[in-house]
């Protein structure tokens, strides 16, 4: 039955409890990870860089039950617009989901002829498990179109891990934060600026998401230096992957810089990132990848012996502009 008597109002901190229990409720139904905490979405929610006064919804029952929330998040220096959405399982398919990402769409608009230079395009990806069929169908009732499948893959790490010697004249460099901090951000933004999508955020929001909004211990981070241009050429940055999956570890970036490959340094870096995680406790490790990557990732990470376990459609939408023009400003 539609749900013509909900109403869609922006977000107070008030709702906090709430959204957590929307969430937790909608990623075990759907069979995800992304379970979250009070403390996790309230940090979350604080963010400099997050104004949920503004840019939250939420859609509420007459008897004042939230029942689902959306976000719209927009990078102003690129056009890219994003966020997440969830809706209790039990008020599914009632029109909300329908209703809420009407609101989130016209609330990208409005940012994008605020906060976007004049001609700029905003283009929204949606991110959506290949098994969730009623987010799928939602998306592409609303014209988004799949531009991209990427791929969650998995290793258990049960079984000692050998990990080669890094190639001639390359080290490892113990990680310190304020010496190497900006170092790996700039090393990463080299390594993947000609990735599909790539847009890499502000050094200030990278280092909130890298050491505050994601589990950070920074004896895992590995940095391959030449041991004569004192550069970093390599980097594999594992952490722990969420609540939900204690003895997961998760690989946010695993690169290496472009004049530097096909000497093994990609799966040295692989390899001893998963002993590191071993040694750290965690019983397997994870990582995403594009599906069609160029730089032959797939095929590295398929000999370390990691499989495809999940795999994700990145939907895409213009809200403004024509995203195949060369935009200058």
């Amino acid at each position: 039955m539609f749900q013509n008597n909900i109403t869609i109002r922006s977000y107070s901190p008030a709702d906090l409890p709430a959204l957590v229990d929307v969430v937790n409720r909608a990623v075990a139904h759907d069979c995800e990870d992304q379970y979250t905490t009070l403390d996790m979405l309230r940090a979350h929610a604080e963010r400099f860089y997050v104004t949920p006064e503004n840019n939250w919804f939420t859609a509420v029952t007459p008897e004042g039950r939230i029942v689902a929330f959306a976000t719209a998040e927009i990078d102003p220096r690129v056009g890219k617009g994003w966020g997440w959405g969830y809706v209790d399982p039990d008020f599914r398919r009632q029109g909300i989901g329908s209703r809420l990402l009407t609101v989130i769409e016209d609330r990208f608009k409005a940012r994008a002829e605020a906060e976007l230079p004049p001609g700029m395009p905003l283009i929204v990806n949606r991110f959506c498990s290949h098994t969730n069929t009623g987010t799928r169908t939602l998306l592409e009732a609303a014209g988004f179109q799949v531009a991209r499948i990427s791929w969650f893959m998995h290793i258990d790490l049960n079984a000692p891990v050998d990990a080669p010697a890094l190639p001639t004249g390359i080290i490892f460099r113990p990680f310190v934060w304020d010496r190497d901090g900006r170092a790996v951000f700039e090393a990463e933004m080299t390594f993947f600026r000609d990735n599909w999508g790539y847009s890499p955020p502000p050094f200030e929001i990278w280092q909130t998401l890298m050491t505050e909004e994601y589990p950070y211990d920074p004896t895992l981070w590995l940095v391959a230096v030449d041991q004569t241009t004192d550069q970093i050429v390599g980097l594999c940055l594992p952490r722990a992957k969420g609540i939900d999956r204690p003895g997961v570890g998760w690989i946010d970036t695993v690169g290496v810089r472009a004049d530097y490959r096909q000497r093994g340094l990609g799966s040295a870096l692989l390899r001893h990132g998963f002993r590191a995680l071993q040694g750290h406790g965690f019983s397997a490790a994870e990582l995403e990848v594009d599906s069609e990557n160029r730089t032959n990732a797939v095929a590295l990470y398929e000999r370390a012996g990691m499989r495809v376990q999940k795999q994700y459609s990145v939907y895409r939408k213009a809200l403004r502009g024509d995203p195949d023009l060369n935009w200058q400003p």
